[in-house]
């Protein structure tokens, strides 16, 4: 994979948002390897070794799912960092997903103007901490949200 498909350092997914999506189904948080479960068998850890070498870990398995099965356009709220430590809600609708060989998506939609500033003109399933569909009325939007605070507010004003 491309290091321009990936974050600089990867941030977790914060607790607050981990246990937002236990309350809410909407919400999909794209746990990072060290907060999911951990491999016990053999067989499971090597397959999470060879996921990793492939990068299909980067995009936990129900939020991937939920991009699979996704029918365009769809309006979605997401909680994502950029290459470094900023991290940033947005409200965007989504036009197609690109998948390269490895299963890694690129998520196609016209980018608010702030998310430029920390994303640039891809963006790549790696980036995403958690997502959620919203109505096709909920307005687009971009706001950095290092507490992931605009995030919460969303999902309770869209989703709840």
């Amino acid at each position: 994979m491309p290091s321009s498909m990936f974050p600089c350092q990867c941030l977790n997914v914060p607790k607050k948002i981990i246990r937002l999506s236990e309350a809410n189904s909407v919400v999909l948080c794209n746990l990072r390897p060290s907060q999911r479960e951990k491999p016990k068998t053999e067989d499971e850890k090597l397959k999470f070794r060879i996921s990793l070498i492939y990068d299909n870990v980067w995009v936990y398995e129900p939020v991937s799912k939920f991009l699979k099965e996704m029918s365009f356009p769809t309006k979605v709220a997401l909680l994502y960092q950029g290459y470094g430590k900023d991290v940033m809600t947005s409200v965007v609708n989504i036009e197609s997903i690109y998948w390269t060989d490895e299963a890694y998506p690129r998520l196609n939609f016209h980018h608010p103007r702030l998310m430029n500033r920390f994303i640039g003109p891809n963006f790549w399933g790696a980036f995403i901490l958690a997502i959620a569909k919203v109505p096709k009325k909920t307005k687009i939007f971009s706001i950095e949200d290092p507490k992931s605070q605009e995030f919460v507010k969303a999902i309770k004003a869209y989703c709840v």
